[in-house]
């Protein structure tokens, strides 16, 4: 469950009757900071990390371009509902500086400064997605380097 039944009400457990074993019970703190608990098949449980404004910042920007797995997850959720990263071509430096403030991402160059496009690793302690950013010069090149993506994954943009 989204939410703690507990914050909002008092429960009593045992009175509950719910005909299966598919509710959770999640501590109040932990929705708080973003966190949800989703189903897998065949797995159990899993907490996942809500990315929902970071999906926000990042698709609301015109400095960044979207590609691969997390555009599949946004175009078609119920058929691609997890993705390991989130892969995106900035046009501007500052767009490292913003996620840096605002979701906490500390990023590593994985390039070296003279190579065109840099290449950057981004992992935060409040976001549960790494993000593998790429800094190109223009939205052209942007587009041009996921139309030409080696994966099938990858050419969506």
């Amino acid at each position: 469950m989204r939410e703690n039944l507990n914050s909002i009400f008092s429960v009593d457990r045992k009175s509950l009757s719910f005909g299966h074993n598919g509710i959770v019970f999640v501590p109040k703190a932990l929705c708080l900071s973003g966190s949800y608990l989703s189903t897998i098949d065949c797995a159990g449980y899993e907490i996942m990390q809500d990315n929902e404004a970071l999906a926000a910042y990042l698709m609301g920007d015109p400095r960044i371009h979207l590609f691969g797995g997390m555009v599949r997850h946004l175009v078609s959720p119920t058929l691609h509902t997890d993705y390991g990263d989130i892969d995106v071509i900035a046009t501007d430096p500052a767009v490292i500086e913003e996620l840096t403030g605002r979701f906490g991402y500390a990023f590593r160059e994985s390039s070296t400064s003279e190579n065109y496009p840099r290449y950057f690793l981004g992992k935060s302690s409040r976001a549960g997605k790494t993000i593998q950013l790429i800094l190109m010069r223009s939205g052209a090149d942007a587009m041009r380097f996921i139309h030409n993506a080696q994966y099938d994954l990858d050419r969506i943009g």
